[in-house]
């Protein structure tokens, strides 16, 4: 079973395959409903496909981040109070800065896993440098439940026992955002829940925004000539032949 998103020319990088079968085998191997997965790129697809350009999600996002670029926000944070986007952070990284970074132009892809780097970065967010902006995954639906329990230790937390963790972490985005807001633009994408349909959405939406946003932004999208640079001199450090 096969799936592309757009006729890509020859060589494409790794970072739009998810959907072939370098994607798609090795989360079937894990256990994974590579068919819902697949199934949620589709729908995406036709939504977007369908949308006339003021109602595309996917072209205002990518206007977005070109309108912020050209303001002077140079870094894109991507953060969740979500810990199972961690991995996704990492594709989505690559997707935008190899795609993007290329004749001295594109915004530099970071992320965030919130609430455990808030402390920390929310302080540079909100009195530092205003080099950024940030965009948010908010999950709608919750999949599982963990409650603090009350305990017998006097630690000034006894206004969170017997609250779920979701709602804590739900306190937390809502409050958070706020807050950056008064400092940096702050986007959010709201994403149904955490399973393989709503990820292939997800998957789907970020490979068409980033190939819509490399077109505004002048650069091809497909190809990676910078990393070539240091495959060269690596290759040549360990003696592989041309």
């Amino acid at each position: 079973m096969g799936y592309t998103f757009l006729e890509f020319p020859e060589n494409v990088g790794g970072r739009f395959s998810a959907f072939t079968s370098v994607g798609l085998l090795p989360m079937a191997v894990a256990g994974l409903d590579i068919r819902s997965f697949v199934k949620g790129a589709a729908k995406m697809e036709r939504q977007l496909k369908e949308s006339d350009w003021k109602n595309n999600m996917a072209y205002q996002y990518a206007c977005l981040r070109n309108l912020y670029r050209e303001k002077g926000y140079g870094i894109e944070m991507l953060a969740g109070f979500e810990p199972q986007f961690r991995w996704f952070y990492k594709w989505w990284i690559q997707l935008f800065a190899e795609t993007e970074g290329k004749d001295g132009k594109g915004l530099f892809p970071v992320s965030a896993e919130f609430c455990e780097e808030l402390h920390a970065v929310g302080q540079f967010i909100q009195e530092g440098t205003p080099l950024l902006f940030e965009t948010f995954l908010d999950v709608q639906e919750q999949n599982s439940s963990l409650s603090a329990p009350k305990d017998w230790v006097e630690d000034f937390f006894d206004y969170l026992n017997g609250k779920d963790f979701w709602e804590m972490n739900k306190a937390s985005f809502t409050a958070t955002v706020k807050a950056h807001r008064e400092k940096l633009p702050c986007l959010v994408l709201e994403i149904g829940k955490v399973d393989e349909y709503h990820f292939g959405e997800l998957f789907y939406f970020f490979l068409f925004s980033c190939y819509v946003s490399a077109e505004i932004l002048g650069v091809n999208p497909f190809n990676q000539p910078g990393v070539e640079g240091y495959k060269r001199y690596m290759f040549e450090a360990l003696g592989k032949e041309k």
